[in-house]
């Protein structure tokens, strides 16, 4: 959480996270291209050709999808055209970490979140913001530890893990839309009116009045 050190009031802003591992990741979208293509896997030549594949389209989706003008398919979502896959693929709900964070708690080389699944120092992970135009961004696990141990509250969707990850930047185009991101939901400082100072000596001043 953001620490006000200035006294000023700040407005915190909470970011909604889509979190997998990296393997999780390439998973989804291989099994998004099979089904969009029609593909029946025969052997194993053709499982290491898809996969070559899939890696292309991963480490260049950041610029197709964000620098690279892309036509929207009928339900609204950008694709790549030429592989017909989608740039965010449905990840099978056990496998992915719905979480949460706030922007004091991200900067340009480190970022700490609330997790519902816990992750492994060396992992790396694809963090998804969900924010209006969602963006993916590869980081590293540095620590994780469940912080709500002895919590007596009871519940699936309660974040027990508290997480800490540094931005590595696998892809071309991450760090731009980071930094754009940071820069776009600043907080919001609400500054108190200066006050006019009083002239010297009195003279010229409006509030003086005019003695007869």
């Amino acid at each position: 959480m953001a620490l006000n050190l200035l006294n000023e009031p700040i407005e915190l802003k909470k970011i909604s996270l889509k979190i997998s591992t990296l393997k999780n990741y390439l998973e989804a979208l291989r099994e998004s291209y099979i089904s969009a293509n029609d593909i029946e896997i025969e052997d194993s030549k053709q499982t290491n050709e898809i996969d070559i594949l899939i890696n292309e389209f991963f480490f260049h989706a950041v610029t197709n999808e964000h620098f690279i003008n892309q036509e929207e398919s009928t339900d609204g979502e950008k694709k790549n055209l030429l592989n017909n896959l989608p740039f965010h693929p449905e990840i099978h709900p056990e496998k992915l970490s719905i979480s949460n964070t706030f922007l004091g708690d991200i900067n340009l080389e480190f970022i700490s979140f609330f997790s519902v699944l816990p992750f492994i120092p060396g992992q790396t992970i694809v963090i998804e913001f969900n924010v209006p135009n969602n963006f993916t961004i590869c980081s590293e696990v540095i620590t994780c530890y469940n912080y709500n141990l002895y919590s007596k509250i009871i519940s699936q969707d309660r974040p027990r893990f508290r997480v800490k990850a540094k931005f590595n930047y696998l892809r071309e185009g991450e760090r731009t839309l980071l930094r754009n991101f940071l820069q776009s939901v600043e907080p919001i400082k609400n500054h108190p009116p200066k006050q006019s100072q009083p002239t010297q000596g009195g003279e010229g001043s409006e509030d003086q009045e005019e003695v007869a």
